[in-house]
This record gives C-alpha cells, sequence and structure tokens, in this order.
C-alpha cells in the first residue's frame, strides 16, 4: 500500500528521456569501485554495531566476514547458484581474500571480464542485504530470489555502465553465456 501512495505522487514528464543511473557516485555512472565503496559503508556500519554471536542465516556459527560471505550455507548455495550461471565449477575458498585473488585473477576479457567484477560485487552486496533484511526487517529470502536478484543487479548495472540498449534485463539473466561473449 505504502508504494501505491509514493507511486500516485510521481509526475513523469513525457519530453523527458528514460536515463539509467548510478545515484552512488557523483557522475551517475556505475563503476565497480562505487559498489565497493557502498559495501565498506555497510560493513563500517555493521562494525560498529559489535559482534552478532550467532549468524542470523543459520544460527550454527560465530558470524564472521568468511562465515557471513562465504561458509554459511545459505552464502554458498547462493555462490553455487551464480557459478551454474556462469556455467563454471568451483570450491569455495577459506577467505574472502582468497575469493577475492581467485575472482580478479581469473582470465576474462573485454565485456565479459566487466560483467565477471559485477558480478562479485552485485552477490557481496546482495547476500548483504539479504542478511540485513532478516536482521531488521524480519524478512527472509531464499537463495533463489537472492541468486535472481544478484542477476537483475548485474543486468542493470551493466546497461547502465555500457548503455546496452538491444538486450533487456531478462535477456541478461536467461543468456548470460551468449551475452558475455559480445564485443562492445
Amino acid at each position: 500500500m505504502e508504494l501505491q501512495q509514493r507511486l500516485h505522487s510521481v509526475t513523469l514528464d513525457s519530453s523527458e528521456k528514460d536515463v539509467l543511473q548510478w545515484n552512488w557516485s557523483t557522475d551517475k555512472n556505475f563503476s565497480a569501485k562505487s559498489v565497493y565503496g557502498q559495501w565498506e559503508q555497510q560493513v563500517q556500519a555493521r562494525d560498529e554495531m559489535g559482534p552478532l554471536s550467532k549468524c542470523p542465516c543459520c544460527a550454527s556459527f560465530e558470524e564472521t566476514p568468511e562465515h557471513l560471505f562465504l561458509h554459511c550455507q545459505f552464502s554458498w548455495n547462493t555462490w553455487s547458484l551464480i557459478m551454474v550461471w556462469w556455467q563454471m565449477f568451483w570450491v569455495c575458498p577459506p577467505s574472502l581474500a582468497d575469493l577475492a585473488s581467485w575472482w580478479f585473477g581469473t582470465r576474462f576479457r573485454n565485456l565479459e571480464r566487466r560483467i565477471w567484477e559485477v558480478t562479485f560485487f552485485a552477490t557481496l552486496w546482495s547476500l548483504w542485504l539479504a542478511r540485513n533484511d532478516l536482521i531488521f526487517n524480519n524478512t527472509s529470502r531464499s537463495t533463489s530470489e537472492v541468486g535472481d536478484q544478484i542477476k537483475t543487479k548485474v543486468a542493470m548495472w551493466m546497461k547502465a555502465k555500457f548503455d546496452i540498449k538491444v538486450y533487456s534485463v531478462e535477456d541478461f539473466k536467461c543468456f548470460l553465456h551468449g551475452i558475455r561473449k559480445l564485443k562492445l
């Protein structure tokens, strides 16, 4: 109901062209750096809250960055779903540093490399948001929901950064293997 009320107060100007813009950078363009900056701010805010005794997603282990983003069953399942989307096999690394080292050491070129890098940040960001939804809104997400959110973020961020109009968000989500081979 609140969304409907907000939408009714919006006035659209048909003389203006629709644009995708990224609100977390001063130039309104997407960059991996701006995503990382937002992620750092969220992690810092979380650290200021002090430690939580148990992971909110599984309630089985202490919440550490490695557990939350990698070793929690929920996170591991999410990363595995993303690897299937990329048609890749993987082994969960012991630390986030090892994950980042492997991820950014993977040899892709051009658009494919950009999509791969964005996928890393979109996955971390989405796991963080799912965790916060659980803590602050008592709303749990399924792995498939978070996976779909990641794919949507990747598609929208890439379309905004590279002005890719030929392919829809759904095309990105469903046909990544073909799209990532394009040359811009």
